[in-house]
């Protein structure tokens, strides 16, 4: 499979995903969010996902370095990667934080391959690849991450080799380095689905 230089034109656009994030956002709240959007944007040369969402709390649920007392109307806090607008009304917090990361970009350690209609967004780590597998399937695009569990190990072993490694955080890794028949046979078993966003404009 040859690197792709840039993501395809029919994939460029922006996709949404409604609910399925249950993030913390530890640094106001000592609670779940009520509900979340998470949009994720596909430019030519790179993934953004931006995350949104939405609380409502007590403010006895705040963990804000300021006296709820002293709480203005709304009050907007700047964070590395996003902010969180905080509203008090009475004995009722309410707030939607907001946060954008780059989760792939196009370089020599980021490379993009297509096979079989699929998009395999390879990331390179200090023991090796990593790999997000994308496919658009009408106006949805799923995205998934190759997975292996024991179980999955003792299966996959019997088609190519699985090597294990222990990294310096003491996570467990295994490393494997299919031909092209062997991924098409074991990819389904590996792929562990992380999202189906729906897309909500395209590029003509």
């Amino acid at each position: 499979m040859a690197n792709e230089s840039q993501f395809p034109r029919k994939l460029q656009g922006m996709y949404v995903k409604y609910g399925a994030e249950t993030t913390d956002s530890s640094e106001i709240f000592r609670c779940w969010p009520d509900s979340s959007v998470t949009l994720l944007e596909v430019s030519a040369t790179q993934l953004t996902e931006t995350t949104i969402q939405f609380y409502r709390a007590h403010p006895t649920q705040l963990q804000l370095p300021v006296s709820t007392t002293n709480l203005p109307e709304i009050r907007v806090y700047l964070q590395s990667k996003g902010y969180t607008q905080v509203e008090l009304k009475g004995d009722t917090v309410t707030a939607k934080t907001h946060r954008t990361d780059t989760i792939f970009s196009l370089s020599d350690t980021n490379i993009l391959r297509h096979y079989k209609g699929k998009y395999f967004l390879n990331s390179y780590q200090s023991f090796g690849w990593e790999t997000e597998i994308m496919e658009l399937k009408k106006n949805m695009l799923w995205v998934a991450n190759l997975y292996l569990s024991e179980e999955d190990v003792v299966n996959v072993g019997q088609i190519t080799t699985v090597d294990t490694l222990v990294t310096a955080d003491t996570t467990q890794k295994y490393l494997m380095a299919p031909t092209r028949r062997e991924l098409k046979k074991t990819w389904n078993e590996m792929m562990e689905l992380k999202g189906i966003y729906t897309r909500l404009s395209f590029e003509k």
